[in-house]
């Protein structure tokens, strides 16, 4: 019965153990799922800045693969070309151990795509929980399009403005255009009124 007692609690654990890391796996397997589907790019960096994985959105934003993007700096993204480098990839590290600057905020930058061309993107870093070095999560998602609304709101408004002000000169103009020629016919009216008889038709 001891023997059978202490077989039962070695299944008993050992089950349990697989229930966990069974659903430990459909954890990741959601987590992951999620990740790879999200529309913004996504890029995990380590903690000496280097691009430990990319998801499918990141990979159509800067049009480079997943496969070409791993293993490179971080700072290669948000970094001019001019500037990267050992430079560029000390900058990006600086970044991500200084939590005040940049953890858990959203930061509007410019970024580059593989072909070196830019755009601007609004980026977000979070730190991941991890019982090993330091990980991150950055969040980036291309605000091109909101810019450039942004940009013909601001010229719409100022065209506006600049009609507004066209119409208060042209009506002041318009008044002061009126005016001169009323002045003496009011006048005229004045003096008719005073030197005719007061018969109501020359009223």
């Amino acid at each position: 019965l001891e023997a059978l007692d202490g077989i039962g609690n070695q299944l008993g654990q050992f089950i349990q153990r697989k229930r966990a890391e069974e659903a430990a796996s459909r954890s990741k397997a959601r987590k992951a799922a999620i990740v790879e589907s999200a529309l913004d790019a996504v890029v995990f960096i380590d903690h000496a800045g280097t691009i430990a994985d990319f998801n499918a959105a990141a990979e159509k934003t800067f049009g480079c693969a997943r496969s070409e993007a791993v293993g490179r700096p971080f700072a290669d993204l948000i970094v001019p070309p001019a500037l990267r480098g050992q430079r560029g990839a000390e900058a990006a590290a600086r970044l991500l151990a200084d939590e005040a600057v940049l953890l858990g905020k959203r930061l509007e930058i410019p970024a580059y795509r593989a072909d070196g061309t830019e755009f601007p993107a609004e980026l977000a870093i979070t730190r991941l929980p991890t019982d090993g070095p330091q990980m991150f999560a950055g969040f980036l998602r291309d605000i091109s399009e909101h810019v450039w609304l942004e940009q013909v709101l601001k010229q719409r408004a100022q065209e506006l403005a600049e009609a507004d002000r066209r119409k208060t000169e042209f009506l002041a103009m318009l008044a002061h255009e009126l005016r001169n020629p009323l002045a003496p016919i009011r006048n005229g009216v004045d003096l008719l009124r005073r030197l005719l008889p007061p018969e109501p038709r020359f009223r």
